[in-house]
């Protein structure tokens, strides 16, 4: 069975899946031979080709562009649509957390979806010792900010008015 994975958006499984911060959500693609792909805008496509961890950026525009020259909107959807039919995978895995909107229209044009009762990425859970090592300094960090909060509560004055 040809398996695929998608994302919609920019949370935790799309940072994971491309080691890249981007603030707006994107469209990340595993395709059926293990290959990915991310679909950014004209902001962010520059940076995604030096920085995100992917086979294959694709700009938004050169996607959309292709859409409508063949009759299509280019909305999100379509673009999604687009890198799918690429592949032609017998299911496509999407999180518990992807947006209904899509889901929809998705269903709607036979792309077969499956929404997996697990995580998208199980790898997730086992840290890496450089995930565990950043994961003890963001603690110490967090740590530190505490104990100063503290110092600053004990030495504050309230009034009985609570000004």
């Amino acid at each position: 069975m040809k398996k695929a994975k998608l994302i919609y958006g920019c949370g935790s499984d799309s940072y994971y899946a491309t080691q890249m911060e981007v603030p707006d959500p994107y469209t990340w693609y595993m395709d059926s031979n293990g290959k990915t792909h991310i679909i950014l805008s004209a902001l962010e496509v520059g940076r995604g080709r030096k920085e995100a961890q992917v086979d294959n950026v694709h700009a938004m525009s050169e996607i959309v562009e292709s859409i409508k020259n063949n009759g299509g909107k280019g909305a999100t959807v379509d673009q999604i649509i687009w890198l799918i039919l690429q592949d032609a995978p017998d299911v496509v895995e999407v999180p518990e957390d992807f947006p209904a909107g899509i889901f929809t229209k998705l269903q709607k044009n036979d792309i077969p979806l499956k929404v997996t009762s697990d995580f998208l990425f199980p790898e997730r859970a086992i840290k890496s010792a450089d995930e565990v090592e950043k994961i003890r300094t963001a603690q110490h960090i967090n740590q530190q900010g505490f104990a100063r909060a503290f110092e600053i509560l004990k030495q504050a004055d309230i009034a009985k008015d609570n000004k």
